[in-house]
């Protein structure tokens, strides 16, 4: 880190009595609360205090926050910003999904393996003998 790079808070502080969660600590913490929570009650019957229905109000909104503040999920394989031709031979996401068997977001994960081009548009083009092969070996490995 250079000397005027601040860095990120720890995910669990304590100050004094407190306890300060964040990030990945915070929805950790929230999941076994939840957790917790349910099975007592429906284990043994305990309804929830109010008071712990509060914090869970706080970690939910708290949640909330948090996911809005992430980043999207950003694809790995990089954008070619030259316009590109298409080849009778290239097949676009959707087309690749129907041959995999997959969901189109699937098939957008899987461009790297498959070595799919994206294009300055965002969408990608395969390779249809590149995709019929992988969906072959994907199943001959399940059967």
């Amino acid at each position: 880190m250079s000397e005027h790079s601040i860095a990120p808070p720890p995910a669990i502080q304590l100050l004094g009595a407190s306890v300060l969660l964040q990030g990945a600590a915070l929805m950790d913490v929230r999941a076994l609360v939840n957790l917790g929570l349910r099975y007592s009650r429906e284990r043994d019957g305990i309804a929830t205090p109010p008071r712990l229905l509060a914090v869970l109000a706080a970690f939910d909104e708290a949640a909330d926050q948090l996911r809005k503040s992430r980043p999207r999920q950003r694809d790995t394989t990089p954008a070619v910003p030259q316009p590109h031709s298409r080849k009778p031979e290239d097949i676009g996401t959707r087309e690749a999904a129907t041959i995999l068997g997959v969901t189109t977001r699937q098939a957008q994960r899987l461009a790297q393996t498959l070595d799919g081009t994206r294009l300055a548009s965002g969408a990608y083009l395969f390779r249809r003998s590149t995709v019929e092969a992988y969906a072959h070996a994907r199943h001959e490995g399940a059967a």
